[in-house]
């Protein structure tokens, strides 16, 4: 049995402990803890299997004393995930901000996993960014059937995708303005606009999991919506093909498609509030003789971050 440490913010760390309670890696989980940088508001904590979960600060945490770290770090706290390692944890950066570094592996689960046997040189494994992730899973059957010139990839990017404290934020921005209260000059605005965001990682990122794709294009638009990752991704292929649309995303587990009916990321909120387990939602799939485009949407919470951990973690305890 496992003894695992979870740091994020609240509002992912939930995300993780809801999901670990369905995933057949919890059941490997004797002993849960939470590790922050900032404590958790009082009115916020955690439970496991019905038990409360402990809240353990980073200065105070013995690191020797877990197997596995679950780690949603910033650039800044970077540092503390390799104490972690150096200490004997098992790290999952889920995240990716270890994702540039070339000694550390970066896998999506079912793609790349023979990466995982890389684990043992820095005991650190990382998620790329949700983007990727999210990417990454829905080109995947496409990349290895077909000959491929080029992909574009449009991410609309929710408040969440940047922390919880803009998701807040977007909440008092909006309410302000619908009760006619301007925003000060000097704020960067969230509510009722849209703007560019550039992380410059996300293509080599890509390119690391699929080294046979070089010429890969992100667009980065920040919207004003609160959870819900959504991206327009077109392939163009080298030659004329004519595709089997049922077979590209078969795993039900994982994949949702609809041919018909359209989704979008609060709809797919909407839908999923109960569910125990998120997806990937492909729609409004089009082709054409040498390519196709098609739009995605995940909750990149509780998908890409943290139904695509826990995969990782229990691939990771396989190999080892």
């Amino acid at each position: 049995m496992l003894k695992v440490a979870i740091v994020a913010e609240y509002a992912l760390a939930e995300k993780v402990v809801q999901a670990m309670e369905h995933h057949h890696f919890g059941q490997k989980v004797e002993q849960l803890t939470t590790v922050t940088f900032k404590p958790f508001d009082e009115d916020k904590d955690l439970r496991f299997h019905k038990k409360a979960v402990p809240e353990v600060s980073v200065e105070d945490v013995v690191w020797s004393e877990f197997d596995y770290v679950l780690f949603a770090a910033t650039l800044e706290q970077a540092p503390v995930i390799a104490k972690a390692a150096d200490e004997g944890c098992i790290v999952i950066d889920m995240l990716g901000v270890c994702a540039n570094l070339q000694d550390i592996p970066l896998v999506v689960p079912s793609i790349n996993d023979e990466q995982i046997e890389h684990i043992r040189y820095r005991n650190i494994v990382a998620l790329p960014d949700a983007q990727v992730t999210q990417a990454a899973l829905a080109l995947d059957s496409l990349v290895k059937s077909q000959s491929i010139q080029q992909v574009v990839i449009t991410s609309l990017l929710p408040a969440s995708y940047v922390n919880e404290e803009c998701v807040t934020e977007l909440v008092g921005q909006t309410a302000r303005l619908l009760n006619g209260v301007p925003l000060e000059e000097d704020q960067q605005r969230l509510a009722f606009d849209v703007f560019p965001k550039y992380k410059l990682s996300v293509p080599t990122q890509l390119q690391r999991i699929f080294p046979e794709l070089n010429n890969v294009i992100f667009h980065q638009v920040q919207v004003p919506v609160f959870y819900g990752l959504a991206q327009m991704i077109t392939v163009n292929f080298d030659l004329d093909v004519t595709l089997s649309l049922k077979h590209l995303w078969e795993d039900e587990e994982m994949f949702d498609v609809q041919l018909q009916k359209l989704v979008t990321p609060v709809s797919n909120g909407l839908a999923e509030n109960e569910e125990e387990s998120a997806k990937l939602h492909i729609c409004q799939i089009q082709e054409h003789l040498r390519g196709i485009e098609f739009w995605s949407i995940a909750d990149e919470q509780r998908f890409d971050i943290a139904k695509m951990t826990l995969e990782l973690a229990e691939r990771v305890t396989t190999s080892l």
